[in-house]
């Protein structure tokens, strides 16, 4: 009896402790209390309470569920399984299997002290295990072999499913002796741990309900008492532990449809209880359950309820963990739209909240840690939004300062075991994720002021390492990012030279692992570049890549098919001479060469591109079925490339083969997009079929018609099927056409597109074609027509004209009957355009052929000769692009 008073005891002082120091102490108690009885006891008792069956039929299958701990940069799950004797428990599951095969019931004391004993010591080898924080799998390190991983797992959740049937035995056994209320502390107690492994196992559908049906049992059989203190404390340890097991219950229609709803259930329902002692564990254990399933509103009114509640019972108020789980759930939210004021912004407004508390109090436990500022940055990075990257670069800032004031993480002191605290979870310190997710943010955007910015974090990093943080030395994903930057913006020279040091790096420090990822970028950066020889700054690339693998043996250097194709992709932008024999035979060398290298649907396409370039669509179409030989099944985009090929070919039956081509795909099963219709209509309105209007039109309609289809609800209409339509209706000879491609901003508009500039610009482009000798009625219905559309341009906020809404405009002026009024109009046009300056070079041809040498001259100031468009008003071309790098003039001021 004395051991059982102590563990009331050590009960008692459980509210404050750690879970798992909590039921460590639990399970060191009931141990204790097991040391005097007789081996004897041990003996396999026989028994017939329930059937062989039921006891050993085979445990659920528990699914994989990883949760996202609060750090930005990784997933982790959320208990890993360490170091820890596999033998040992093994041992101890075969024993607890042959205790539950015994066909008689033993003498109730002697099974209550076996089962007290097989939790207890199944359950301090779990506890004990080293629980690796820091580590990317949940492989364990078992000592039974490397390949044993399936087999300790398997081990692991049988060992939860045998305890659940000894709970129930031992509740068997209670039920049988309801008279005896001697030891009803240690069976609580000892409930109460198996409770803990529903809460410490790998998440699966049933964990709630099995924790829930041994807790109703423990009520019904009066485990709890109103009364005594140690009952009520068994009760909050017993119910905290079955919140838990809901909160990581894999929610499933068919069985808990929401794990957490029902762990807010069972805390509502301990809360109406008399002698209910409040316990912020367990509120934050409910808040974690909202904050894995993204419930945001759920997660929201629980905090606020404790922040209220912390007002009279300051055992409720809440601390870092708590407002990291209502940030969570703002980081997990996976709804279409955000309802109300953005998360990122309400994060934000957390943080603010738990540093005022943390001003006012100076309780290092309101203080935001690393942890929580990550969750905030990481959400502000995400966003796609213009100031993303900067509201993420003010949060680290915010982080970097506040590291900087307060103290250092370990000049945080705790006396050993206090409150089972670990001084990590205060630490500010700034590491290498949190500048990662901003530098993402900042590649994200595309521009010269994010490559900018990237370089200037890149240099602070580097500033913090050497001042004494270790935890922000840049790494080579930072120097990747960077490359990627750049790549982006179009600067492969300057993407070389990082590269350059990201090598010198990996000679200095061995903690680079370097391979061929930073090599394709800076490949794939020639590729994308304007700039003339980048086919030869890519092979030298390669040929570098081939060298430095030789030299140091690192295979993973080695040029892969992405190299490859990248190469490819360089030579095609180059265009030089043979350009598309090139890059076949790089194909025939890969298609020869090992697994790494073997072409796949992104090679194939980028080589049936060349073809199209090289205006070989014949070749395009052989190399799919070069594909489907070599065992490479064409896709979409191949598909899609080949028919461009033969749309873009003005040869006799080129678009009736791109249809073909397009029926070729539905018939094996691959589903057209939008752009394979627009370019088969797009095909059909270049060829010279007497039909071909009507057959775009057919087209059109069916992509229309499947749009609408149920089963469709992943094809959506786009603009490129639109202003393919209204491309056939330019290049035709009909006397409605204006009207026709005016009527398809129509039909975009019923079908919830939103019309573009290039769908206005497309109807003056059919005004323009309408030729002088049509009849006086037509002439004047279409200068009006691009009279409107002038008009709406100009007062449009969004769509404003361009050079070539100007172009088409002063060929619509030749419309105009009246000599007088066309000069007027052609002089306003003039004017419109150079004021808005999108004068360019076709603009200006087109002035001089409509106007005439007289009124051309006079309106470009000058008398005779070639005019040439840098020698005019600078500001009348200040918005062409181009236009800068050809006038030496301008360069100079």
């Amino acid at each position: 009896m004395s051991t059982i008073r102590s563990s009331v005891t050590i009960l008692r002082r459980l509210h404050t402790f750690h879970q798992s120091q909590r039921l460590q102490y639990l399970s060191t108690t009931v141990a204790n209390s097991t040391k005097s009885i007789p081996a004897s006891c041990f003996t396999p008792p026989v028994w017939t309470t329930t059937s062989q069956q039921d006891r050993l039929s085979p445990p659920t299958t528990i699914s994989y569920y990883v949760f996202e701990r609060q750090d930005h940069r990784r997933q982790y799950n959320k208990r890993y399984f360490g170091s820890f004797d596999s033998q040992k428990v093994q041992n101890l599951y075969q024993e607890c299997i042959e205790f539950l095969q015994q066909e008689n019931l033993p003498e109730s004391t002697t099974a209550v002290y076996h089962i007290v004993r097989l939790i207890t010591e199944l359950s301090k080898i779990w506890d004990d295990q080293d629980f690796n924080d820091s580590a990317v799998s949940i492989r364990p390190k078992s000592t039974l072999g490397e390949n044993s991983y399936e087999k300790d797992m398997d081990t692991l959740r049988n060992v939860v499913d045998v305890v659940d049937k000894l709970a129930h035995v031992l509740l068997d056994i209670k039920a049988a002796n309801m008279d005896d209320q001697k030891d009803r502390t240690k069976y609580g107690v000892t409930l109460s741990l198996a409770l803990s492994f529903w809460t410490k196992c790998l998440p699966g559908k049933d964990n709630g309900i099995k924790a829930e049906r041994i807790l109703q049992r423990m009520e019904e059989l009066g485990l709890f008492t109103e009364t005594e203190e140690e009952g009520s404390t068994i009760r909050q340890i017993s119910y905290g532990a079955v919140i838990q097991a809901y909160c990581i219950t894999i929610d499933d229609p068919d069985g808990v449809a929401n794990g957490a709803v029902e762990a807010r259930r069972l805390l509502q329902k301990l809360e109406s209880m008399q002698g209910f002692e409040s316990a912020l564990r367990i509120y934050n254990s409910c808040l974690h359950g909202f904050a894995i399933r993204g419930m945001v509103d759920e997660a929201e009114d629980l905090l606020t309820m404790l922040e209220e509640r912390s007002k009279t019972n300051i055992k409720l108020t809440p601390d870092v963990l708590t407002y990291s789980a209502c940030l969570n759930a703002y980081s997990k939210y996976t709804g279409r739209e955000e309802v109300g004021k953005p998360l990122a912004d309400r994060a934000e407004d957390i943080l603010h909240r738990m540093m005022k508390r943390y001003d006012s109090t100076g309780d290092i436990h309101f203080r935001p840690n690393q942890y929580t500022f990550g969750t905030v940055i990481s959400m502000f990075a995400k966003r796609r939004t213009k100031n993303a990257a900067k509201d993420a670069d003010r949060i680290l800032q915010w982080l970097i300062s506040l590291s900087e004031k307060e103290a250092k993480p370990n000049d945080i002191k705790h006396e050993e075991g206090e409150d089972g605290e670990d001084p990590e979870k205060f630490s500010i310190q700034p590491g290498v994720g949190h500048f990662v997710s901003v530098l993402l943010a900042y590649k994200n955007q595309t521009s010269a002021a994010g490559v900018k910015r990237i370089e200037e974090l890149l240099v602070q990093m580097e500033q913090m390492f050497i001042s004494g943080n270790d935890q922000v030395k840049p790494n080579y994903q930072c120097f990747v990012i960077y490359l990627d930057a750049l790549a982006k913006a179009n600067k492969p020279e300057k993407a070389e030279m990082v590269l350059s040091r990201i090598e010198s790096l990996c000679s200095e420090d061995m903690s680079f692992d370097l391979n061929n990822y930073g090599y394709n970028l800076v490949i794939d950066a020639w590729a994308r570049s304007s700039k003339s020889g980048r086919a030869k700054r890519a092979e030298a690339v390669i040929k570098r890549m081939n060298d430095i693998s030789a030299e140091t043996g690192n295979t993973s250097i080695l040029p892969d098919k992405l190299t490859y194709t990248s190469l490819m992709n360089a030579i095609i932008n180059d265009r030089r001479q043979g350009f598309e024999d090139k890059c076949a035979e790089i194909l025939s060398m890969m298609e020869a060469g090992d697994e790494r290298l073997k072409p796949d649907n992104v090679t194939y396409s980028s080589m049936i591109k060349a073809y199209s370039y090289a205006n070989r669509p014949e070749q395009a179409e052989k190399l799919l079925r070069r594909m489907e030989k070599n065992g490479v099944a064409p896709g979409l985009v191949c598909y899609n490339s080949v028919i461009n090929a033969y749309g873009k070919n003005n040869n006799p039956g080129s678009a009736q083969r791109a249809v073909m081509i397009l029926e070729e795909m539905e018939n094996v099963g691959i589903n057209p997009d939008i752009m394979s219709y627009a370019i088969c209509i797009d095909a059909l309105g270049r060829s010279d079929e007497a039909d071909r209007i009507k057959r775009a039109e057919e087209m059109f309609n069916r992509c229309i018609r499947r749009s609408k289809e149920p089963q469709q609800k992943s094809y959506k209409l786009s603009l490129p099927i639109f202003t393919a339509l209204q491309s056939v209706y330019i290049r035709s000879d009909d006397d409605q056409k204006v009207q026709k491609t005016l009527g398809v901003i129509k039909q975009m508009e019923d079908n919830g597109i939103k019309p573009a500039l290039t769908s206005y610009n497309h109807v003056l482009s059919a005004c323009s074609r309408v030729p002088q000798h049509a009849n006086d009625q037509l002439k004047e219905k279409v200068v009006e027509i691009a009279a409107k559309i002038l008009e709406f341009l100009r007062n449009s906020d969004d769509l404003n004209p361009v050079s070539h809404t100007y172009n088409s405009l002063l060929w619509v002026c030749n419309l105009v009957s009246d000599p007088q009024e066309r000069r007027k109009t052609i002089n306003a046009v003039f004017r419109m355009c150079c004021q808005d300056g999108f004068l360019n070079r076709q603009c200006l041809a087109s002035l001089k052929q409509v106007a005439g040498s007289r009124q051309f001259y006079e309106l470009v100031g000058h008398k005779t000769g070639h005019v040439d468009i840098t020698v005019l008003d600078p500001s009348w071309s200040r918005n062409v692009e181009g236009i800068q790098e050809f006038s030496p003039s301008r360069r100079q001021k």
